[in-house]
């Protein structure tokens, strides 16, 4: 009986190694994911970038088109990435309002090359 409880506790000790190391795999690419993450929004911010532009009839020095605030950002709890407007009126341009129909921009590019986003995650992934 007691060689079954050494025995038994071996395995337990082999057991929970081979869990920590698998663990320690996980952590290591959590800790790879948020860099994943920040390429795939900053592909993203590319390819919004270079929609055409329509020509703007605002001329004032200083004037940023809509499609060149776009951005990326860490979130507050520094889990995630936000890629956003750098204007307020970006998400009522996108959606609409009860005065203006909408105008997508960001949504359409999105599901155009949402592979393409997904695939440079996942080599940025791979690779570290």
């Amino acid at each position: 009986m007691a060689s079954d409880f050494f025995e038994a506790k071996k395995l337990n000790e082999k057991s929970f190694k081979d869990l920590d190391d698998e663990l320690s795999a996980y952590m290591a690419q959590a800790d790879n994911a948020l860099e994943a993450l920040q390429k795939g929004a900053d592909a993203l911010v590319k390819d919004l970038k270079a929609l055409p532009k329509p020509r703007s009839k605002i001329a004032k020095p200083g004037y940023v088109h809509l499609l060149d605030s776009f951005a990326t950002k860490v979130s507050e709890d520094g889990t995630s990435i936000v890629v956003g407007w750098g204007k307020y009126y970006g998400p009522i341009l996108e959606h609409g309002s009860k005065k203006m129909d909408a105008q997508p921009h960001f949504y359409p590019t999105w599901k155009a090359n949402k592979e393409k986003y997904y695939r440079v995650m996942i080599d940025a992934l791979r690779k570290e």
